[in-house]
């Protein structure tokens, strides 16, 4: 079933502009993503050659018509020149698909590299990577700490794609996902951020993680990587809020 109404982003002005001034020594990193399927394509592992080619194409045609604003570079991973300064400078920018991440977030090797493409803008804020385990997962980065712009950035892009492609919408669960913990409103958000005083209070930590669906994705000594953890049940702009206000808590805390 194909979803009509459009996604719940809020009143985006509500949103804080920034957590906090002084967090930025601790905040390096927003990354805020959406997990989207076609309709009328199966999910990856049941999907041919040609249907990974089919959901490129749709999604190539589609950005093809994407505003100047929002204009970038297009990348086949079949057939664009893979240099390794590329390859470095591209995942140093978190734009290229992660092949060292945790296996249930790796991109799937069925019929690769068929059908697989990056794309980012040419402020290299926004991305999508095509038919990585969803058809489509779609990024707003954001590097300066700007949580209003790095989600009015992810809801332009994406309301412009929605005109062009069909995604997978059924009433009781959601935007249809591979993965069943995607299903609902299919948004995931990821900060990256220092946290010295807590790393050694795991206590504190996990109990203000818990009260707001965070977890910890990865974590080297006093860095981590917090992921939001819960999709359905709640709309695009409850997510963005309850995450955003577990940030600010633990960066208080952390203070």
């Amino acid at each position: 079933m194909v979803r009509l109404d459009p996604p719940d982003w809020g009143d985006l002005s509500a949103l804080t502009e920034r957590i906090e001034e002084k967090s930025g020594l601790n905040l390096k990193l927003i990354e805020i993503q959406v997990f989207r399927s076609l309709t009328k394509i199966p999910f990856a592992p049941r999907m041919s050659a040609e249907d990974f080619g089919k959901v490129e194409k749709q999604v190539k045609d589609a950005l093809k018509k994407l505003g100047s604003t929002m204009s970038g570079l297009y990348l086949s991973m079949e057939s664009s020149p893979w240099s390794p300064e590329m390859v470095a400078n591209l995942s140093a920018d978190n734009i290229l698909f992660d092949h060292t991440a945790p296996i249930l977030d790796a991109p799937l090797r069925h019929h690769w590299p068929v059908g697989r493409a990056v794309f980012h803008t040419k402020t290299r804020d926004l991305v999508a990577w095509v038919n990585h385990s969803d058809h489509l997962i779609i990024k707003s980065i954001e590097k300066r700490g700007n949580v209003r712009q790095a989600v009015s950035r992810l809801e332009s892009f994406v309301s412009t794609l929605q005109k062009q492609l069909k995604f997978a919408w059924h009433k009781q669960l959601g935007y249809l996902s591979l993965k069943p913990t995607n299903l609902g409103s299919g948004l995931q958000i990821k900060v990256s951020i220092d946290l010295p005083k807590l790393a050694n209070n795991q206590k504190v930590f996990q109990s203000l993680c818990s009260k707001y669906d965070i977890a910890t994705y990865t974590q080297k000594q006093h860095s981590f990587q917090l992921v939001s953890t819960k999709m359905m049940g709640l709309s695009e702009f409850q997510t963005i809020v309850q995450f955003f206000t577990g940030i600010k808590e633990i960066l208080e805390f952390e203070q």
